[in-house]
C-alpha cells in the first residue's frame, strides 16, 4: 500500500531570541526561548504545541548547550492527535543553522533531537534514532507525544534574535 504523503506537514517558524549576560557569581549567562509561531495542516489529524524549546545556560562551561528530549523540562512539547492505532512516520531535518537577524556570520549551529510516546511522559519517551521514525498513536485517544531537544552551539553566537524553521513532515503509512 502506497504511503499517502504530506499527511501532515508542520512548519515550526522559531524565532530564537538570544541574550548574554552574567550571573551574580559574575559567570556567563545565555538564554534564548523557541516560540512555533505557525504550522500547516493538510490532513485530518491535529498538532498542538503544549510548551515551547527554552533554553537557559548560567555559567556555562562551554560554547554548547544541550537539550535532552528524555529528561530535560526545557524541552518543547508537542501533541500529535489523529485516529486511535493509526500507524504514522514522523520525519524532521535533524541539523540547521540559525543566522542572526542582524544579516552578518553571528549564528547557532543546531542538531535537534526528538523523543516521542503515545501518552504524555517525557521520561518513558524514546529517542529517534533517524530523522525518520515509525510510531503508532495511542489505541484509545489517537494521541503522539513529542519532545523537541537538541545540541546548540554556541560558539559564534552573540546577543541578538535569530529565526528558524523546524520543518516535521508526518506521513500516514
Amino acid at each position: 500500500m502506497l504511503a499517502k504523503q504530506a499527511f501532515l506537514m508542520v512548519f515550526l517558524n522559531g524565532i530564537f531570541h538570544a541574550s548574554w549576560g552574567l550571573c551574580q557569581f559574575g559567570s556567563p549567562r545565555f538564554t534564548m526561548d523557541v516560540v512555533a509561531v505557525g504550522s500547516e495542516l493538510v490532513a485530518d489529524a491535529s498538532l498542538v504545541t503544549m510548551r515551547n524549546l527554552a533554553i537557559s545556560s548560567y555559567g556555562m562551561g562551554g560554547s554548547e548547550i544541550s537539550i535532552d528530549p528524555v529528561g530535560s523540562p526545557s524541552a518543547g512539547l508537542m501533541k500529535i492527535s489523529g485516529a486511535p492505532g493509526r500507524v504514522i512516520r514522523i520525519s524532521f531535518v535533524p541539523n540547521e543553522i540559525i543566522y542572526s537577524d542582524q544579516n552578518d556570520s553571528t549564528k547557532v549551529d543546531v542538531t535537534y533531537k526528538v523523543s516521542g510516546c503515545p501518552i504524555e511522559n517525557q521520561r518513558a519517551s524514546i529517542v529517534f534514532e533517524t530523522p525518520n521514525s515509525t510510531v503508532t498513536l495511542h489505541e484509545t485517544n489517537g494521541s503522539y507525544f513529542l519532545w523537541i531537544g537538541g545540541i546548540f552551539n554556541l560558539e559564534n553566537a552573540r546577543s541578538g534574535k535569530y529565526k528558524s524553521q523546524f520543518v516535521l513532515t508526518i506521513d500516514e503509512l
